[in-house]
This record gives structure tokens, C-alpha cells and sequence, in this order.
């Protein structure tokens, strides 16, 4: 955004004149914003593509190719529309195919090229006895991920749903 290269994003409104004043405020030429009345679908594919992104940190460290990695990221999406459906009703199918979905997934998993993954936040690589408290900041940037997905977790457990796949 800050370079004025075209990206989009997604907004997720239960009222569709919501979605229309954030798309009427935000939309531009450089940047598109879609709207989808599905709030629980676009704030799990947020919170959930990040332990997708842990999944392919890890075929990355373990010097796994290109094919492991989508096959992560293939996999992944397939079981995040699953846990949103079980969990969340009304989670729609188009929303895993808008920006808050496949292009954030793909994104935060395959960073450029010249700005590889910073290796110290691997678990792979991570130096035994370490807590994420005293992580290097890339480690502990990586491995927050996890907690944004843990609300949505812990109410599929209360629910008594332990597995999604």
C-alpha cells in the first residue's frame, strides 16, 4: 500500500450499508475492497491463515521444495473452510476465495523473494529451553501468530468438536 501498488482487502459487514460506507471510504484505484456479508468467515480466514503460515515456515526450514509448500497451503485453506463451517454457521464458500482468504494465505505464506523468511523464527531451528518472551523480535513475531487463532480454537473444543479434519 505505502508503495501505491495495487492490493485489495475484504470486509466482512452483517449490515450490507456498513459494507458500502468502508468500501465508499477506502476504495481506490490502487486499492480494491471487496465486501461479503460474513463477518465469522473473514476474521477466521485472518486469524487461521497464520498457523497455515507456521506450516509452511516449516517445509521452508526443513528445506522441503515447492511442491510441500502448496500442498500445505492447499491443505490448509481446505481445513480452515472446514473448521469456520463447523463452528461458525452462515461461513460462506466465496469468502475463502477473496483477498481475506486465498490472497492473504498465499501472501503471508510465500513471502518475496528478496525478503526471505527469517530463519530464526523457524520452530524447527528454535534454540531449546527458549520462551517466546525471550524470542528475537522476527522469532516472536512468527510464533504470536498463534494466538490469533486461539479464541476460534478453544470454542471449537468447548463445543466438543476436538478434530476438523
Amino acid at each position: 500500500m505505502a508503495q501505491d501498488e495495487f492490493c485489495e482487502s475484504t470486509v466482512g459487514f452483517k449490515s450490507k450499508a456498513n459494507g458500502e460506507i468502508f468500501q465508499k471510504l477506502f476504495d481506490c484505484p490502487t486499492f480494491r475492497i471487496g465486501t461479503i456479508n460474513d463477518v465469522a468467515g473473514v476474521e477466521l480466514c485472518g486469524a487461521l491463515k497464520n498457523i497455515v503460515a507456521l506450516g509452511a515456515g516449516f517445509c521452508d526450514g526443513l528445506g522441503l521444495g515447492g511442491n510441500t509448500k502448496a500442498a500445505i497451503i492447499r491443505i490448509g485453506l481446505k481445513e480452515t473452510a472446514k473448521f469456520a463451517k463447523m463452528f461458525f454457521s452462515g461461513v460462506q464458500d466465496d469468502t475463502f476465495m477473496e483477498s481475506c482468504g486465498l490472497a492473504d494465505l498465499v501472501t503471508t505464506c510465500a513471502p518475496p523473494l528478496p525478503r526471505p523468511r527469517p530463519r530464526s523464527c523457524l520452530p524447527c531451528q528454535w534454540p531449546r529451553g527458549r520462551s517466546l518472551p525471550h524470542a528475537d523480535p522476527p522469532a516472536a513475531s512468527c510464533l504470536g501468530r498463534l494466538w490469533w487463532a486461539q479464541p476460534q480454537v478453544r470454542r471449537g473444543l468447548r463445543q466438543g468438536r476436538g478434530h476438523v479434519g
